[in-house]
Parts: structure tokens; sequence; C-alpha cells
């Protein structure tokens, strides 16, 4: 397994860095995603996926964003990072030229402008955090991110035109899973090979099933409360042990779902693959995990622990039951520079609302309420074009189910949440604060 560039996000509460699928190792480093003010009050933590599954120990990897930012310094190593960045690119956009039909050369424009515009995103990142350099505040960081995104989808719309741009952007949701699409492509004979809807179709089940996986890992580090357990310790050093040991035991954990959930993968894929191709589908499904196992059993090797990774968790966990119930949910979504839009409605778990945030951009949020009186609280912003409606980008929250005491509207003012820059027909900086009341 490739280690490529890591990028810290907030899971269930527990810092990890994510190992970014699809990409080449010579992957440049961009900002980590925004966090919520720790200094608010909130029943809610903010969480990103994976974008496959792979966790990365919080506190590594200073030497290598020392060693990039050296690259980045040199004539000769930046040409050379720049072409290994443009390569990687178009591995992660296997079969995109032809789900959007475009020419040659009008796919190398875009893979040159990609690489560009991530050469772009690595300088400012390592500007900003270089040694003895002080980041923006949150809100500052929010409209640079903002600003940087509006100008690059106006270059991609440029090369694109709107109605192909905004198919691209829908393609880039799942944009993780194309390497994956691409090895069991090359394998196949010539007369086996992947056609475009056998091809986007994959592309969508892979997606799904990180989804579904991740979510359950989400509910699980939620019960967990690793936030109190990480504010307990006193040190750097205990806390980097802390996320070692976490991160070795999440990926044991996504370790033992795969054979499972890779059977029921191929089940689904059955309705539009042939025999041929499900059975190469097996063979690279095998790779895969024998190379997760390796994976962890070097970093059990790191972390001092035995080589073994044992057959059962040390404690099973259970994610507790979902329950048919009503609660009251209320949003706060402010995009910068902006009034902030509400909402507050009474929802049946797993039923869906929406809120306008502005002119052709809204969102629509799900609660899942467990047993437990847990919650987690599932955003997907949709922008309007000319294709028609199209998700921009995900949120999730998890929190516990509060008493409502009334004025809604009050305490939302006062509590945390996440920001977001989501990329649609331009850069959106988004702030959303919710709140999961009894009814």
């Amino acid at each position: 397994m490739k280690l490529p560039s890591l990028s810290k996000v907030l899971i269930g509460g527990c810092m990890l860095a994510a190992a970014v699928s699809g990409a080449s190792s010579a992957q440049l480093e961009g900002p980590p995603p925004l966090k919520p003010d720790s200094k608010s009050e909130s029943n809610s933590l903010e969480f990103v996926a994976p974008d496959d599954g792979v966790f990365e120990t919080f506190g590594t990897g200073s030497q290598a964003k020392n060693d990039t930012r050296a690259r980045l310094q040199d004539p000769q190593q930046r040409a050379i990072l720049h072409e290994q960045q443009r390569a990687g690119i178009a591995e992660s956009h296997y079969g995109v030229a032809e789900a959007l039909e475009l020419d040659a050369a009008t796919f190398d424009k875009l893979m040159a402008l990609l690489a560009d515009q991530q050469m772009e995103q690595s300088d400012y990142f390592h500007e900003m955090f270089a040694k003895g350099a002080q980041p923006p505040n949150p809100t500052e960081r929010m409209r640079i991110e903002a600003e940087r995104v509006t100008r690059q989808v106006e270059a991609q719309r440029e090369i694109l035109g709107q109605e192909k741009l905004e198919r691209y952007q829908k393609l880039r949701m799942s944009q993780g899973r194309r390497d994956q699409v691409r090895k069991l492509d090359e394998r196949l004979a010539a007369s086996d090979k992947l056609n475009v809807t056998q091809r986007e179709r994959l592309v969508e089940l892979l997606h799904d099933q990180v989804a579904s996986s991740m979510e359950r890992q989400h509910m699980l580090n939620f019960q967990r409360s690793p936030l109190r357990e990480m504010f307990a310790l006193s040190s750097r050093e205990e806390l980097q042990r802390y996320s070692q040991l976490h991160t070795i035991t999440a990926n044991e954990e996504l370790w033992r779902e795969m054979p499972e959930s890779n059977r029921q993968l191929r089940e689904r894929a059955a309705e539009f693959l042939t025999e041929r191709q499900l059975a190469a589908l097996v063979q690279l499904h095998a790779e895969e995990e024998a190379t997760r196992q390796r994976h962890i059993v070097a970093m059990r090797v790191e972390a001092g622990l035995s080589a073994t990774i044992p057959e059962q968790p040390e404690v099973t966990e259970v994610a507790p039951a979902r329950v048919d119930r009503n609660v009251k949910l209320s949003i706060k979504a402010a995009l910068h520079g902006e009034s902030p839009r509400y909402l507050t409605t009474v929802v049946d778990s797993g039923k869906s609302v929406s809120l306008k945030i502005a002119d052709g951009l809204f969102l629509e949020a799900t609660p899942i309420v467990f047993e437990n009186d847990a919650y987690q609280l599932q955003v997907q912003f949709f922008e309007m074009g000319v294709t028609g409606k199209r998700l921009i980008g995900n949120q999730g929250q998890s929190g516990q189910v509060v008493p409502a005491t009334g004025d809604e509207r009050a305490r939302l003012m006062g509590r945390g949440g996440g920001s977001s820059v989501l990329t649609g027909s331009k850069g959106y900086a988004v702030e959303l604060s919710s709140l999961v009341e009894s009814t």
C-alpha cells in the first residue's frame, strides 16, 4: 500500500490523519480542514471520513513536511514534483475523460491545470505553517480558502464549460475509488475490459462501501468518548501514544470487516459485471486485504506490539441499534460575510429536512437516533445548476440528544459547530451549528 500525503481530520472527536486514496506517493500536502472553535459549548463533534478508511497516527509527518518544503523551494526538485503530481492526478482520474467525453487535448489541459493548482495549494500550506509562522484565525482561513477555490473553479470552467464542470464535480465526489477500478481493469484481458457504464457503477459501489464502513467507525468512536480520554493526558508524548494505539485499533477493525464487506460489494456488482470480471475482482480484494494486513503489522511493530494481529478485538463493541423516534432539530448555517439562516423543526429519525443557505445552495440534514440517546446528524450540501441538483459536500456531527429548554436560536448562537469550504460553481465558506433535542 502506498503511503500518500496526510491531512488531519477530526474523526468522532479524535484527531487522526487520513491517507488519501488514488494519489501518488509524491502528492503534496494541503491545508488541514477547519475545526470548530474548541472554546464554544457544544454537544456535537464534527467528523470527516478518510477517503479510503486508512488511518495514520496523529503527530507524524513533520520531517516529510520539511522535506517537501525544501523540494518546493528548489527549482529542479519543484519541476520533478510537478510532473509526479500530474501523474498521480491522472491516475486518480481514471476513466474521467471517457465519462465526460473529453478529447485527449482537453483532458491534458485539465490535468496540467489541476497539477498547477495543487502546487499552488502546497505553496500556501507550507508558507502558512512554516516554522515560526502564525496561521490566520479560522474565519480568515475560511475566507482565504473560499477565494482560492473560486479561482480554481473559474480556471476549470474555462477548460470544461459550465455543463461539463458540473458533471466533473459530481464525479470527483467518488474520485478516490478510481484507482481501485483502474487496477481491476488493468488485469482484465482486452475482451473483458470494463465499459464506461460498468466502470462508473463500480466507482459508485466502492464509494458507498467506504461511506458505510466509516459511518460505523464514527459511531463506535463516539461511544468511546476519545476526546475525554485525550484531554486527560498530560503530555504530547502521551497524546501521540494514545493516538498511535487508537489508530492501530481502528485499522484492525476495518481489516476484520473487509472480507464480508467485499463479499457484499461483489454480490451487488454481479448485477453488471461478467463472471471473468468478478473473478478478477475477487483476486484484487484478496490482495488488498493482504496489503492492509501487512500495513497493520508494520504499525504494530513500530508501536512495540506483537506482529500478530488478534483474530478478535480485545474489547468487542457493538454499535447501538437505531430507534424510531422524533427529535427537535435546530440548525444554524451561514456563509462567510452573510447573515445566518435558521431551521427548527420536529423530524423523525432517519428523515431529512432542507434549509436554503443562499440562492442555488441548500442543505439536507438527516438525524439518526440510537437506543442510547446518541445521534448522528448527516448533512449534505447541494447546489442547483445547469445539470440540476447536485451534491457538492458532506458533513457529519455526532452527539447526545439533550432535553429541550426552548429558545433554540439563542442556544445555537453560542454553540460550536463545523466549518467547511465547499466547491460548487464557486467556493462557499459555510459555518454550521446544530442542536438535537428531545420532544
